[in-house]
């Protein structure tokens, strides 16, 4: 079919990785010979009918398996575990036990144990559940993932955008500026095309690369390192074509993370309930075992005088330590953490928050720092000019500019419509460079001829902070940072004046207009020198970062003024994080005095509030002082801030024990996403690589949708603690209950009640627990201790308070079995309303018809209660069940349970407010 296989592919891609010549390569030293080995064509492209063929030879181009696991072989895998084969040993000896009692002849007994084998194949079930819905959970965000990423190819001789994932060997793909690459390929057509391969070699150097023609046209060596390119590499300048040669876990990016995956993927949240869980299971064994011990103690005694059926005894006791040692509180706790975060991340996307990492998303709920890029998240993301400042302050028009002295004009022109990198055929550019270039368009300027006669562009960048060109080799034109450009100026050119040199007087004059126009927008600075380069190596001094003109002697044309309008949305958004204990900084690249009025109308900061500049920043975080924590705890703007600033002060945060949030858009905020405890980027307005760093991306670029996402998170964590504080108090209470009735006779509670118990505890209490809105405390409180954030003090204090009620009812009526029974459910029953409460409500009703699953599940349970008590009978051992007032007490104590808790709190509350004031004053 194909001249050459997967595994050569494998070889050739292998040694592009190495340093040392391969011979590899000897036989395809073409790209002609890789077309006719690979049936393809570099200039045509693949055609749709040959995708699915190439896709079963080669592979397709997914790093994991996105096929979610059958349930059916979820259950298998449950199945063949050691623990469940020894549960149903264990049951079918006590069934066989039965059997010998009853002589072969059925009874009522029998049912029993049917009942306590179909128990485990339920546990297994439940498990089955939990196994595949952590699968799906993981299969859907990988899914979701793969859904962002784009690339352009060459099929049916036409460039089409297609997802990475369609990606096949023989496909072209076309290579542009910026661009992530997704496979592994030959290139085969390149236009000064510079490679950043530092994720697989570690090399900050940009490697350039070169097709196989112009290899052998400059008689150079076939090196593979030259020609190869690889998955998660970047595009960092020009543009060119590639040839797939592998993909999916055939590219060497894939064949390394294999090699050093991790096994352990648990989540902090997974890992803290694994751990209780883990805890339930060990009090709950022990608890086992002391009854168990104190009813074959009994047992031997019995038997030993014949007393009793010895084949029946030992089977009930049997199938007690079954449903004793098999419950499954623990799985029901983590079965309910997976289907909360299902629900979550489900919701999270209704609010415009897509996860892409479940770590990130359980680090929401505890971040207590939010560092913010201004432009496009609290801003619209638009530059307008306001205004343009020279001798005043007016509005640019085409009538003022008309009066513009005529070498005024050609110098205006030069500093900022020549001086200008915006694209309008691809719409690249800065914001400020389109909204010049469209007033240029207004204004029907001519800018073809002088373009021409540019001859060196130096970019703007964070550091240098202008953008320079040179025009003729005799004049330099500058745009950029207004303070930085003003303060290199030594003259001013005046519309009443002419060029005049800039004394103190005049300084302070300008500098005066400069801090009022930066109040209420952003300012850049247009200036120009013209000096006589013919005899310079410009080449070289631009390439060395030695140019000089453009930073000495400038001659300063004026200031604009731009605004980016905040969103609507913004100061009602940035209120409410505040109030949810989350501190907002605001980063950008603006001046400290721009920085601070968009940070003062956002609500982010007060008039007295700390701003610092990032040099000043770095320069502290060098030279740390004694009251260096509290200096930058109280930071809320960073103004011109460079990548590095903001990585820096992420990491210094993260130092000092908090969990950060950084939300950004372009590729420079990448290093500070990607470092932080959560991370957004912008969906619309975002790069690729602030995408790829991030753990959620905000569909709709708006900061409200952090907002909306941070109370989910916390609710989500709530949610646990709901079933957690629910589940602890039922089985902490039911094991004393039973220790209690075995110390004194028979087990009070037989294990088909247990079994039922079971149910209700794990399986009705999981859905009526779910899916319950956010509580109002959400909004106003600081985020959770990240330790001990599930059981804290309040979640212990109602397990006490609900745990003792429970337990005293039931042991005033210990002798009475079917009392005790009927009991515990009817108080676990109202005990489900209680423990919808996780902070000191005294409305327990709060939202209770909000959520259906709850009274449901409650009336559902309470039906199936009294069916249980009044037809049980000798199955259930409820025989003839309860009378009318019997029922009424039970019903009752129920309540009384709600009374409780109320009473309890109502006590309480005083005293922990008293002693939180206690704590503040102190």
């Amino acid at each position: 079919m194909y001249k050459v296989s997967k595994e050569q592919l494998r070889e050739i891609l292998a040694s592009g990785l190495t340093q040392n010549p391969q011979d590899s390569m000897n036989e395809f030293n073409t790209t002609k010979r890789f077309e006719d080995f690979l049936k393809c064509n570099i200039t045509q492209g693949l055609s749709d009918n040959e995708i699915k063929q190439r896709q079963e030879v080669f592979g397709i181009n997914q790093k994991e398996n996105l096929d979610s696991i059958s349930f059916l072989n979820a259950f298998c895998i449950i199945l063949l575990q050691l623990k469940s084969i020894f549960f149903l040993t264990l049951s079918l000896i006590a069934f066989i036990l039965k059997y010998l009692s009853t002589q072969g002849i059925y009874t009522n007994e029998w049912i029993e144990s049917l009942f306590i084998f179909g128990l485990i194949f339920l546990n297994l079930i439940i498990s089955a559940i939990h196994l595949k819905i952590d699968d799906n959970n993981k299969k859907k965000l990988l899914i979701q993932d793969e859904q962002l990423k784009q690339v352009k190819v060459l099929r049916n001789g036409q460039e089409q955008n297609i997802i990475a994932r369609d990606l096949v060997v023989g496909d072209i793909v076309i290579l542009q500026d910026k661009d992530k690459i997704y496979a592994d390929g030959l290139i085969v057509e390149q236009n000064n095309l510079e490679i950043d391969e530092c994720y697989l070699t570690g090399e900050q150097d940009l490697i350039h690369k070169i097709t196989l023609e112009e290899a052998n046209q400059q008689k150079q060596p076939i090196l593979p390192q030259k020609h190869l390119i690889f998955s998660e590499s970047r595009v960092i300048n020009g543009n060119g074509k590639l040839l797939v040669l592998g993909v999916g876990i055939e590219t060497q990016a894939s064949r390394i993370q294999i090699c050093i995956k991790q096994e352990n993927n648990n989540t902090p949240i997974q890992s803290t309930i694994e751990n209780i869980s883990s805890k339930m299971e060990t009090i709950g064994f022990v608890g086992a075992i002391i009854v168990i011990f104190m009813l074959l103690a009994r047992y031997m005694i019995q038997y030993h005088d014949s007393k009793v059926n010895g084949y029946s005894t030992f089977s009930n006791i049997l199938n007690l330590i079954i449903v004793l040692i098999s419950g499954n509180a623990s799985k029901a706790l983590i079965t309910h953490y997976q289907l909360q975060l299902a629900q979550t991340v489900k919701l999270m996307l209704y609010s415009q928050n897509l996860v892409r990492n479940l770590n990130q998303l359980e680090n929401l709920p505890f971040m207590d720092q939010l560092l913010i890029d201004k432009t496009g998240t609290l801003t619209q993301n638009r530059m307008a000019l306001n205004c343009f400042m020279n001798d005043n302050t007016e509005e640019l028009t085409k009538s003022r500019f008309n009066q513009f002295p005529q070498e005024f004009q050609q110098v205006f022109i030069d500093s900022c419509f020549i001086n200008n990198q915006y694209i309008p055929e691809t719409d690249q550019g800065s914001y400020t460079d389109k909204e010049l270039y469209q007033i240029s368009q207004e204004m029907r300027i001519n800018l073809e001829e002088r373009k021409k006669q540019v001859t060196h562009i130096i970019p703007f960048n964070s550091a240098r902070k202008r953008l320079t060109s040179i025009i003729n080799n005799n004049r330099v034109v500058v745009k950029g940072a207004a303070e930085i450009i003003f303060q290199q100026s030594t003259k001013f050119y005046s519309l009443k004046n002419g060029i005049v040199a800039i004394d103190d007087f005049l300084r302070d004059d300008l500098e005066q207009h400069l801090i009022q126009l930066s109040q209420e927008g952003r300012t850049i600075a247009i200036a120009y020198t013209d000096v006589n380069l013919q005899n310079e190596n410009v080449n070289e001094l631009i390439q060395n970062n030695q140019f000089q003109f453009d930073r000495q002697n400038l001659t300063l044309l004026g200031f604009f003024q731009f605004s980016d309008p905040l969103r609507m949305e913004t100061k009602m958004t940035v209120e409410g994080l505040k109030q949810a204990g989350v501190k907002v900084v605001m980063i950008t690249g603006d001046n400290s005095v721009t920085a601070k009025s968009i940070a003062i109308k956002a609500g982010i900061m007060s008039l007295d509030s700390i701003i610092t500049e990032g040099a000043e920043f770095t320069q502290r975080i060098q030279n740390k002082a004694e009251n260096f924590s509290k200096y930058f705890e109280d930071i809320f703007v960073l103004s011109r801030a460079r990548p590095e600033d903001k990585y820096n002060f992420v990491k210094e945060l993260q130092e000092l024990g908090h969990v950060v949030g950084v939300c950004g858009d372009g590729t420079n905020d990448a290093p500070a996403i990607s470092k932080s405890d959560v991370g957004f980027s912008m969906g619309i307005s975002g790069t690729e690589i602030a995408r790829e760093s991030s753990g959620i991306i905000l569909l709709d670029d708006n900061i409200h949708s952090i907002y909306k996402g941070l109370i989910l998170a916390r609710n989500l964590l709530d949610s646990i603690k709901r079933l957690a504080q629910y589940q602890i108090t039922s089985h902490f209470s039911l094991i004393i209950i039973l220790i209690a009735s075995s110390a004194i006779g028979d087990a009070v509670i037989s294990p088909l009640q247990f079994i039922w118990i079971n149910l209700i505890t794990d399986i009705f209490a999981t859905f009526a627990l779910s899916y319950c809105r956010p509580s109002s405390q959400l909004y106003h409180q600081n985020p959770p201790n990240k330790n001990g954030f599930l059981l804290d003090f309040i979640v212990y204090l109602h397990i006490i308070i609900l745990a003792i009620y429970i337990i005293t009812v039931c042991i005033i009526f210990i002798n009475q079995s079917l009392m005790v029974f009927n009991l515990f459910v009817m108080t676990t029953l109202f005990n489900l309303i209680n423990s919808r409460m996780v902070y000191l409500e005294l409305n327990v009703f709060s939202g209770f018809f909000g959520s259906w699953m709850i009274y449901t599940s409650i009336l559902i349970i309470g039906l199936l209660q009294f069916l249980i008590v009044e037809y049980g009978g000798i199955i259930m051992q409820t025989f003839d069940g309860l009378n009318l007032k019997q029922w009424l007490i039970c019903i009752a104590v129920g309540i009384g349970s709600v009374i409780w808790r109320t009473i309890a709190i109502l006590i309480i509350r005083p005293i922990i407010k008293s002693e939180k004031q206690k704590l503040k004053v102190s």
